[in-house]
């Protein structure tokens, strides 16, 4: 297992930083009173510290490759501010142990002052202002300012200044810093007994704070003891008018309880009365209900009879749509099996295949047959036929905003789109009745054979199915 040499600085090996007395460059002397002044400058120079204050520092860690700070310590506010790494900030920085250098900022403010940057290192190997001191964090050269202290696995490291730089160069650092202590020059009064002074100002503005608060506190309680005793005297008074009140209610209570019994006695001839109502009405519900289960089964009785009226319509409506068919029988054509035809006449919209006549004349089977099978099947057409055999017509009473409502079944008329609209509006009802059977459309202008399909379909019997039979249960 390899060991790290001393100056190989990884954030993941770091055990603990010090700061140094921290103090701002441009007030290093703030705080330090020097008793060879006189009285007055002395007493200037404590006010100016208790207004101000001491020192307060946290210190934020980054890397190179993390905008934000990887670690941000507590705030302290002791003159020397130590700060360790604990295990689980240890495990939270072993992500970043490949960085190259981490960088140690400090940041300070005093008590009427918000927190501001205060100075920066960069923790770099081979820096020369980062020197080797021993592995004991607690010795420490005493009189330098500002100084840094990172402890690390494989020992103590002191980064200064570099007002400090020059005192440093002039010292040699023995291998363990155990045995080397400078003292450190002292000012009149230390950052310790300021901060005493500090305390001790602030006890004595709260003792006098406590005073009032508790002047002011019994004062209080003696005023709402004198408040608490008036607002009683109303309360008795208020209950000794209420007493009457509830007296004389006490008086009306009694007089109303003698009323509600006299109503009580009325009412309760009344309800006898209602009871002897009540029993006839009963006997009168009780023939009604024999007089409903009598109607209920002659109803049922209809209701069956209704059903058995209905079925035999269909199978009626069954012979008489293959009398239909034997009297207009759809047929494939003899030279043409893709072709059908009514009555042996044929009927193509493909121009100049057959002539006016036998068109107009297939063209009317189709409608009288369309017409009568409407009846029979009690469905109206949603555009009605107009029977008169070549010269029928249909009519067109949906399509909004049309000069004519009426149009030819015949193409001997001009102009010829009304011919074709007709031939339109009647296989619109052909497909109307295909699709009330739920049966599919193969070629929607083929009409005779979409027609031919439409029989087959009543002739096979499943039209029953589609029959509304409606039963009433009694």
């Amino acid at each position: 297992m390899s060991l790290e040499l001393p100056g190989n600085y990884r954030l993941s090996r770091l055990k603990s930083i010090q700061i140094r007395n921290v103090q701002e460059i441009q007030n290093h002397s703030k705080f330090a009173i020097n008793t060879t002044e006189n009285l007055w400058k002395r007493d200037v120079q404590l006010k100016r510290a208790i207004s101000e204050g001491t020192i307060r520092i946290f210190i934020s860690l980054h890397v190179q490759s993390k905008k934000l700070p990887v670690y941000i310590t507590e705030t302290s506010g002791n003159a020397n501010h130590i700060f360790y790494v604990d295990e689980k900030v240890t495990e939270k920085l072993q992500k970043y142990r490949h960085e190259e250098y981490f960088i140690v900022r400090t940041w300070c403010s005093s008590s009427s002052h918000a927190f501001k940057l205060h100075k920066e290192w960069k923790i770099l190997r081979y820096d020369s202002n980062f020197r080797y001191i021993g592995n004991d964090p607690v010795f420490a050269v005493c009189h330098i300012r500002n100084g840094l202290l990172c402890e690390f696995n494989d020992g103590v490291y002191i980064y200064t200044t570099s007002q400090s730089s020059d005192i440093m160069r002039q010292t040699s650092f023995p291998k363990s810093a155990s045995t080397y202590s400078i003292d450190r020059r002292k000012d009149g009064y230390t950052i310790q007994k300021i901060t005493r002074i500090l305390k001790l100002a602030e006890c004595i503005d709260e003792m006098h704070i406590a005073k009032h608060e508790i002047r002011a506190h019994f004062q209080e309680e003696e005023f709402q003891q004198i408040r608490l005793m008036h607002k009683r005297m109303l309360l008795r008074d208020e209950k000794i008018d209420e007493l009457a009140k509830l007296e004389h209610l006490w008086q009306k209570q009694i007089n109303s309880i003698t009323q509600m019994r006299t109503k009580f006695d009325k009412t309760k001839s009344w309800l006898s009365s209602k009871r002897n109502t009540l029993n006839k009405s009963k006997e009168s519900l009780q023939k009604d209900e024999a007089e409903y289960v009598e109607l209920a089964n002659s109803l049922k009785t209809k209701v069956e009879t209704n059903i058995e009226i209905r079925i035999l319509m269909a199978h009626a409506i069954r012979m008489h749509v293959s009398h239909l068919s034997k009297i207009y029988p759809i047929q494939p054509s003899p030279g043409n099996h893709d072709e059908f035809t009514i009555r042996n006449l044929r009927l193509s919209f493909e121009p100049d295949k057959i002539n006016n006549v036998e068109m107009a004349a297939s063209i009317g089977f189709l409608a009288h047959l369309l017409q009568t099978l409407s009846k029979y099947l009690e469905k109206e057409l949603a555009y009605p036929i107009l029977c008169a055999s070549s010269r029928s017509s249909i009519l067109d009473t949906l399509t909004p905003d049309i000069p004519t409502r009426i149009f030819p079944l015949y193409p001997a008329t001009r102009p010829i789109e009304l011919f074709e609209h007709a031939i339109y509006l009647l296989n619109q009802d052909v497909n109307d009745f295909l699709e009330t059977f739920g049966l599919p459309i193969d070629q929607s202008m083929d009409i005779l054979r979409n027609f031919k399909k439409l029989l087959q379909f009543i002739l096979s019997g499943q039209h029953l199915s589609f029959v509304q039979v409606t039963s009433t249960a009694p």
